[in-house]
């Protein structure tokens, strides 16, 4: 769902998850950020240039997942920069979550520090099966096929 990434709460509609495994929550913004923040994204930045990036990350929240107005489980994202990158997109992970499968679930998160400046980038709050899932599947499948 589109995020402001602005400090305050989005909570999302209610949700099934279709597998009892680990899911990821993840911020994702397309690379159309500006050619500095890139920079400041990538590994390859000198530690010392802290007078030009953020030593920390622009996404940060705590968040917290619900099931029939129960508190399941809640989380903290990390301060440093945590990030995956893509070819076309960058993904901020927030914490991650153990689910059953049919069960419904909401999640609220509160964004502690303003994003804001990577609206520019179409926003997205995701939850994903982590990727664990598909390997370990791929590699049952290979094995039982042999």
């Amino acid at each position: 769902m589109p995020v402001s990434l602005a400090v305050g709460e989005v909570r999302t509609p209610e949700f099934v998850v279709d597998l009892n495994w680990i899911y990821l929550i993840k911020i994702e913004v397309k690379k159309k950020l500006l050619n500095d923040e890139l920079n400041c994204l990538n590994f390859y930045l000198d530690p010392n240039d802290s007078d030009h990036c953020d030593r920390e990350s622009p996404i940060q929240a705590s968040w917290t997942l619900w099931s029939d107005d129960k508190v399941v489980c809640r989380g903290v994202s990390k301060k440093d920069r945590n990030f995956m990158e893509s070819v076309d997109q960058v993904e901020y992970p927030i914490g991650s979550f153990k689910a059953e499968s049919g069960k419904k679930y909401v999640l609220e998160v509160h964004f502690t520090r303003d994003g804001t400046r990577l609206s520019v980038a179409d926003p997205h709050l995701d939850v994903e099966v982590a990727n664990s899932y598909y390997e370990e599947t791929m590699w049952k499948h290979f094995l039982l096929t042999r």
